[in-house]
């Protein structure tokens, strides 16, 4: 499964940000507390899933690990984690270089960067 530790700076521009009440310095995408200790990530899943097959990792093995693995670990795979009608219909289409192309959230266009 892919887990990240991601915080509320995530995906956003550097910048200033909170976490559980203090205030989070983001510079480089590095989000840290005033005396500089790393406050937590900024990575998102279409990045860590870009960085797994950067790293070699198969394909298949990584979109399993971002999708059915981590459903079926919270026991919800009946209803999300793959494709199968009566599923929520949540889904992000990728081009062949991992670029999002479109998100569908509970079966509606939310994101259409085709």
């Amino acid at each position: 499964m892919i887990i990240s530790d991601s915080m509320r700076a995530a995906g956003e521009p550097d910048g200033i940000s909170e976490l559980g009440g203090q205030t989070v310095y983001v510079k480089d995408g590095q989000a840290r507390l005033k005396d500089g200790t790393i406050a937590g990530s900024t990575t998102n899943m279409h990045q860590e899933v870009c960085n797994l097959v950067r790293f070699g990792v198969p394909f298949k093995q990584v979109i399993k690990s971002a999708t059915i693995n981590p459903a079926r670990e919270i026991h919800e795979d009946a209803n999300i984690g793959s494709i199968k009608v009566g599923k929520r219909a949540d889904l992000v289409v990728l081009d062949n270089d991992l670029n999002i192309k479109m998100v569908i959230a509970r079966g509606k266009i939310a994101v259409d960067n085709r």
